[in-house]
């Protein structure tokens, strides 16, 4: 886990390796939830590397068992949705079937690898490939940032979602913004 700076603003950059058994995964994904929520300082986040699970088996993978291994993909979600992430891939290729992992006999193809990255990042990828790795059986995902040097200046703002199940956040909104009218709920 690692503090940057991208567009002069602090992010946090997670390179992971998941676990190859399901139940290892789920408590791997919940540990790494837990270490960059308990690390987040007000910082977009960028969590990239070898899920070790399709996310969905009818695009992200062929040949082997197709069943999607729902306890582990839950867990990925979950992730996804607490830190506002998304599969940048995916995004920018929604229905390109390409695979970074490959085992020979019998042949399997899976996509394991993913960059899940915050909404304001994204705005900033101009390229997302898979492309092929040396002495490995996984691809590279190759990431390329737009050069944002070019006079385009701030961030749009996006609400953090877990902030609306954080009690005192919504108390303290209540009474510093809406004063006698609608209260957030």
């Amino acid at each position: 886990m690692l503090k940057i700076l991208l567009k002069a603003e602090e992010d946090i950059l997670v390179n992971i390796y998941g676990p190859n058994h399901d139940n290892k995964l789920v408590h791997f994904y919940h540990s790494v939830l837990q270490s960059t929520k308990t690390n987040d300082f007000d910082t977009d986040n960028i969590i990239m590397g070898d899920f070790n699970c399709p996310l969905n088996p009818i695009v992200d993978k062929r040949g082997g068992n197709l069943m999607p291994r729902q306890s582990v993909i839950i867990a990925i979600e979950r992730l996804q949705w607490e830190l506002d992430l998304h599969d940048i891939w995916r995004n920018k290729n929604p229905t390109e079937r390409s695979f970074t992992w490959n085992q020979r006999d019998p042949l399997v193809l899976s996509r394991l690898d993913y960059w899940l990255i915050s909404n304001s990042v994204s705005d900033n990828v101009c390229d997302v490939d898979i492309i092929p790795s040396i002495k490995t059986d996984n691809s590279a995902i190759k990431i390329e940032f737009k050069d944002v040097s070019d006079g385009v200046k701030g961030r749009l703002w996006k609400l953090k979602c877990s902030l609306l199940r954080d009690e005192v956040y919504v108390d303290e909104i209540n009474r510093m913004i809406l004063p006698g009218y609608m209260k957030v709920e």
